[in-house]
């Protein structure tokens, strides 16, 4: 029996050309010197740099006394990303036993990395980067006991439409007593003009509220080879921001 709710159909494969769009991540130690990426790798984010625009193989470091080869952790992973014809693709990445290897392929933005298999603990142990080996950027990240990337950041397809309209912001201080004023917002990179363009700025202090969900009646649209992220600032150090977003991919 099939849903009438259109975004649920997408979900569960009935819509052709149409998939999910599903995002999450956090930074942990978001400090008032400077605005930081949302996400588990944190610092600040210039998408003239850490976008890279020249096709790339990853180097994916781990600590191979707890993932890897021989170990309890993760053994392999499946790495969604796209291509130097901007296609999102994904390929399997076995992890070695020297703490540091290349991918066979070559990329140029990264939407999702996953442990795929492990040794017996159902994780990761540690931090597993993925690391643009020419720019050497962080291009994402893998946390301690996460499998899963958590970023909020992701490349739209070639000839692809994102419609984007679910954004969920949780802001949390970790230490201390202080209510922190978070400013946070989101912005498209466009690969074809070179230009960032800021979609939304939100402002949230914490002694009022620390949870924001925006349902847009309409949706935020982003069309192939734009990349959305976002980024937080605030004026009190230690402040956590964790965020999702989520819409429909379709064939433009």
């Amino acid at each position: 029996m099939r849903s009438n709710n259109y975004s649920y159909e997408v979900a569960l494969g009935n819509v052709p050309r149409a998939s999910l769009i599903n995002k999450f991540g956090y930074n942990s130690d978001i400090d008032s010197a400077a605005e930081e990426i949302v996400a588990s790798f944190g610092g600040t984010f210039d998408p003239t740099v850490n976008i890279i625009n020249t096709a790339q193989t990853l180097t994916i470091t781990y600590n191979s006394t707890t993932d890897g080869l021989g170990t309890t952790g993760a053994l392999s992973l499946i790495i969604t990303y796209l291509d130097e014809n901007f296609i999102e693709v994904s390929a399997f990445h076995t992890l070695g036993s020297d703490g540091s290897d290349v991918t066979s392929f070559t990329c140029i933005g990264v939407n999702r990395c996953i442990v795929y298999s492990n040794g017996g603990v159902g994780t990761n142990t540690n931090n597993i980067t993925l690391t643009a080996t020419t720019d050497t950027t962080i291009q994402a990240m893998i946390p301690a006991l996460a499998s899963v990337t958590q970023q909020c950041i992701v490349h739209i397809p070639i000839a692809k439409t994102a419609l984007l309209d679910f954004i969920f912001i949780n802001v949390l201080k970790l230490s201390g007593g202080s209510s922190p004023r978070v400013n946070v917002r989101a912005f498209s990179w466009s690969r074809v003009t070179e230009t960032a363009y800021r979609v939304f700025d939100l402002d949230i202090d914490t002694s009022v509220e620390n949870v924001v969900q925006l349902n847009p009646k309409q949706p935020f649209p982003l069309t192939g080879r734009e990349v959305f992220y976002m980024v937080a600032s605030t004026n009190t150090n230690d402040t956590k921001v964790n965020a999702r977003f989520s819409g429909v991919l379709q064939d433009s």
